[in-house]
């Protein structure tokens, strides 16, 4: 009987004999693995757990900073432009709950939108402009 196994492995382990309470355990495992209600409960603790996970991966969102160099290097063959332009395509794989920040640096680094849900997309593409947010 698996209850039975167990308690002996239990007993095993007290005494510290580590590979007769592992033995033990295993033919626990392999009695209560035949039991039809131990496979069912088994299963739903599998699916709750997947279940779990899942709503934990549905949570999860991205944060995305950007780091645009705003030095005189960059106005010249249309390097802002491809950062605009690569803005774009990339606001447009992100979902509404994900956030952005758009950071600037060229003698100094500043702040120019903090964090920003990325749904509000017009207000995005104005900081990357130089406009008001």
């Amino acid at each position: 009987c698996g209850r039975g196994n167990a308690v002996l492995g239990d007993f095993s382990a007290a005494r510290g004999d580590r590979v007769q309470a592992a033995e033990y355990y295993f033919r626990a495992f392999l009695a209560d693995w035949k039991n039809p209600a131990a496979k069912r409960r088994l299963q739903e603790y599998k699916d709750a757990l997947e279940e779990r996970n899942k709503r934990q991966m549905d949570k999860l969102r991205d944060a995305l900073t950007l780091a645009i160099d705003s030095s005189g290097s960059m106005a010249h063959d249309g390097g802002l432009e491809r950062v605009r332009a690569g803005l774009d395509e990339l606001l447009a794989r992100l979902g509404d709950d994900d956030t952005v920040t758009v950071t600037t640096f060229g003698d100094r680094a500043r702040v120019v939108l903090p964090e920003t849900p990325a749904g509000e997309r017009m207000r995005i593409a104005a900081a990357v402009a130089g406009g008001p947010p």
